[in-house]
This record gives structure tokens, sequence and C-alpha cells, in this order.
């Protein structure tokens, strides 16, 4: 199995995988995004709501090089398999921005355009 975000290089575990998207919608429903730049490849929101404001920014290519100037999201870029952060933030940008579906090629252990090459 390869390892993947959720996993720590172990098997997926479900329970920490539906914490995380839980943790996700509330910040989706109940935190400020304040869009501060856009490009044809990426978003940038400041995000405030939670304990501090933070910078979060979306990959628009479905690479998975999202980032989160949280504690977290710096965590997971240096300790996870996928280029970039997933951490709440990151993924409450990417359900409010209605991109949920580059998800699953990060589950998978996949960049997005490696999941398209391989059916």
């Amino acid at each position: 199995m390869l390892p993947t975000p959720w996993s720590r290089g172990g098997p997926l575990d479900p329970w920490r995988l539906a914490l995380r998207l839980q943790r996700a919608r509330v910040v989706q429903r109940t935190y400020a995004f304040r869009k501060i730049a856009e490009t044809r490849h990426w978003l940038a929101f400041r995000v405030t709501g939670g304990q501090a404001p933070y910078l979060v920014r979306l990959d628009l290519t479905g690479s998975g090089a999202h980032y989160c100037s949280c504690p977290d999201g710096d965590y997971r870029v240096q300790a996870d398999s996928v280029a970039g952060s997933l951490c709440k933030h990151v993924l409450g940008g990417l359900f409010r921005e209605g991109r949920e579906g580059q998800l699953l090629p990060l589950l998978c252990g996949l960049s997005a355009p490696a999941f398209r090459r391989h059916p």
C-alpha cells in the first residue's frame, strides 16, 4: 500500500480521515476566507476565525502543492508524501471553492497528473 497524507506511511486510517474532513467542513462554514490573490494556477486566502490568521494557497493545477502557514500545515508539508499541506484550512478552502475532486488522487497517494495517466 502506498503511504498517503492520511496514514503517516501506514494503512489508511478512516477514523483520522473522517475527523479531519469533519474539522475542514467546520472551517469552511465558520471561518472567514478573504481572497488576496488569484492566478490560473493558484488561489491565496487569508483565513481568520481560529487561533490566528493564516495564509492559505490552493494549488489549482492538480499537483496537490497546497500550502498553509498554520503549524499543522507546516508539519504536513515536511512529513507527508504529497508535495503540500492538507491541514483543515486547506481542506476547508478546497470545499469552499468546490474543488473536493482534487482529494481523490491525494487520498490514493498520487498526484493528479499521475492519476489521470493510469486509469
